[in-house]
């Protein structure tokens, strides 16, 4: 497959990862790639010939297509710096909306691929200021696709939740350069369950007519969301647990795997058991496949960042949260003050004040 195309780094890099450990057939082919290199260095002297020839004469359009063509040249070879700076420099020379979106989409798409996400995020606004945008149907949804992927990147994952969520299904493969439908579902809907309340994922995931389109191509991860949203927290995660090896070597979602795991996992938490004062900690580890000594870690890491406003009986093994809480509260400061009231009456005058006495007993 990398001998398919023009960029020789790549392969030579991929080869020399490999290191004779695949066989004969993945040796260097250093015939191949003196043969490519050998084209491109005169595709590039022509495309550069050409490129000088419409600057002398001065033909705008003529030389927005020779950057924009010397841009595609590079960027199949792999010199994405080159490749960016094409594209920016056909700017200068769009006298129309469609080649100025066309410029800000080859700008994006060479900045997804360096990690350049402020580029990204700012070709993206270029973009859509541009006028007639919306006389494509498929520009937005581009534009949307990629910006996600950029949130993502950053690990705003609530921002790509709702960017990618809104993507339109329209888009179908028109874009698997940069994003394919299926994973445009698939990050969606884990960014989706990792950051939105269960109102918001009903809105933008469950009940979005475009979104639900996009989720028919990941079956698996339709199943995950609809499990997470009928409290199933066991079938949900135990779904997420067989698609871990597979998401571990996706490009874009790798590295984020753990985090979102880890915070869909806390949102189940808090989520099962938001609706009750009191949780039986037994029942509520049989339903995440647990152990109650390690729920117990969970909840009081939550409880200690602010996430469930509860207390955890660890004899009596029962989470107590919400009005039950505060009256616990309230019913020991009133314990407390009987008892220093019972003190100052059993304290005869001049006596040692009865409250630092109380101190000193509870230290």
């Amino acid at each position: 497959m990398l001998k398919q195309g023009a960029n020789t780094r790549v392969y030579t890099s991929v080869v020399e990862k490999i290191a004779g450990r695949l066989g004969a057939s993945h040796e260097m082919d250093k015939e191949w790639v003196h043969e490519v290199d050998k084209r491109a260095a005169k595709k590039q002297e022509v495309l550069d010939a050409e490129l000088n020839g419409y600057k002398t004469n001065m033909i705008k359009e003529s030389i927005r297509m020779g950057h924009n063509d010397l841009g595609d040249f590079y960027h199949a070879r792999g010199d994405l710096n080159a490749a960016f700076k094409c594209y920016v420099r056909t700017r200068d020379y769009c006298t129309s909306s469609k080649p100025l979106v066309g410029m800000c989409l080859s700008v994006v798409r060479v900045s997804l691929e360096l990690g350049s996400f402020l580029h990204v995020a700012n070709y993206v606004q270029k973009a859509e200021a541009t006028p007639d945008k919306d006389a494509e149907p498929l520009v937005q949804a581009k534009l949307g696709a990629a910006m996600g992927l950029a949130n993502l990147a950053q690990k705003k994952y609530r921002l790509a939740a709702r960017t990618l969520c809104a993507v339109p299904a329209e888009i179908g493969t028109s874009y698997n350069d940069v994003i394919a439908p299926q994973d445009i579902a698939t990050y969606g809907a884990l960014c989706a369950l990792a950051t939105f309340d269960r109102s918001e994922l009903k809105a933008r995931v469950l009940n979005s007519v475009s979104f639900r389109a996009l989720m028919e191509l990941v079956p698996n991860v339709r199943e995950v969301v609809h499990d997470f949203h009928s409290s199933r927290y066991a079938l949900c995660l135990g779904a997420l647990a067989e698609l871990k090896n597979d998401l571990l070597m996706d490009l874009h979602l790798a590295e984020h795997v753990e985090e979102l795991y880890e915070m869909i996992r806390h949102r189940a938490l808090i989520q099962y058991a938001t609706p009750f004062s009191s949780v039986d900690l037994e029942r509520m580890a049989t339903a995440f496949h647990t152990g109650v000594p390690e729920l117990m870690k969970e909840l009081a890491a939550l409880i200690g960042a602010g996430k469930i406003k509860a207390r955890i009986d660890s004899q009596g093994r029962v989470l107590h949260r919400g009005q039950l809480v505060r009256y616990c509260r309230c019913r020991a400061r009133h314990l407390q003050q009987q008892c220093i009231v019972r003190t100052c009456q059993a304290t005869p005058r001049g006596g040692e004040d009865p409250r630092r006495q109380l101190r000193l007993g509870l230290i």
